[in-house]
C-alpha cells in the first residue's frame, strides 16, 4: 500500500510539473496509464489487466512517435561525416585515426544514433500494441522487447552530444518516468505473463 500510495504521489506530481512546461514529448495520457498499471487492478505479482496494460503500449508508442517526430532530420553536411565515419578503416597512421575519434565526438553522430534508436523504440512499440491480450508468453517478450528503450542515460548523453535540448531530462524530451516503467514492466507485467498470471 505504501509503494501504491507513493507511486501515485509521484506521478502526480510529475504531471504537475510537466503539465508547468510549454513543450514536452511526454504526455499526460503515458503518465496516467502507467500510474494506473502500477497501482490499478491486479496490484501485486499479476499482471494489470488486458484492458490496462493496452492503454500502457499505447500511451507508450504515442511517447515514442512523439520523441521521434520532434528530433530533426540529419543535414547533408550531418549525413558526410556519418557516411565518412562508417566508412572508416583503420590504419597505422596517428593521425588518420585521431579523425575517426573527431567524428565520433561530432553532433551528427550523436544525433544519428538518437535517430536510429528513437526508430527502433517506435517499431518495438509498434510490435507490442497488437500482442496485448494475445498469447501470454509471446506478450510477455513483447515487453521485454521494449525494456531497451527506458535506459535513459544514453538518451541524455547522445541529446547533450547532439546539442540538443540542453543534455535531456532538465529539457523538453522528458524521461522522469524511465526507471518507473522499467520496474513495472520487467519486476511484473514481463514476469506475471510468462507465469500465466
Amino acid at each position: 500500500m505504501k509503494r501504491v500510495r507513493a507511486v501515485l504521489a509521484l506521478s502526480l506530481a510529475l504531471a504537475g510539473l510537466l503539465a508547468a512546461l510549454p513543450v514536452r514529448a511526454t504526455t499526460p495520457e503515458i503518465q496516467r496509464a502507467l500510474a494506473n498499471a502500477m497501482s490499478g487492478e491486479g496490484n501485486g505479482p499479476s499482471a494489470p489487466t488486458a484492458e490496462t496494460r493496452l492503454a500502457l503500449a499505447d500511451a507508450a508508442l504515442a511517447y515514442w512517435r512523439n520523441f521521434a517526430d520532434r528530433l530533426p532530420a540529419l543535414t547533408s553536411g550531418q549525413e558526410a561525416l556519418v557516411a565518412e565515419r562508417d566508412a572508416f578503416v583503420f590504419t597505422l597512421d596517428p593521425a588518420a585515426d585521431n579523425r575517426f575519434h573527431e567524428l565520433n565526438a561530432s553532433p551528427a553522430i550523436a544525433l544519428d544514433a538518437l535517430i536510429d534508436s528513437v526508430a527502433g523504440c517506435v517499431a518495438d512499440h509498434e510490435a507490442l500494441v497488437p500482442a496485448v491480450g494475445g498469447d501470454e508468453r509471446a506478450e510477455a517478450v513483447a515487453w521485454l522487447g521494449i525494456v531497451h528503450c527506458y535506459f535513459s542515460a544514453r538518451y541524455s548523453y547522445w541529446l547533450a552530444r547532439a546539442d540538443l535540448d540542453g543534455g535531456g531530462v532538465a529539457g523538453t524530451f522528458k524521461m522522469q518516468y524511465f526507471g518507473m516503467m522499467l520496474e513495472e514492466v520487467s519486476t511484473r507485467i514481463a514476469p506475471a505473463l510468462s507465469a500465466g498470471r
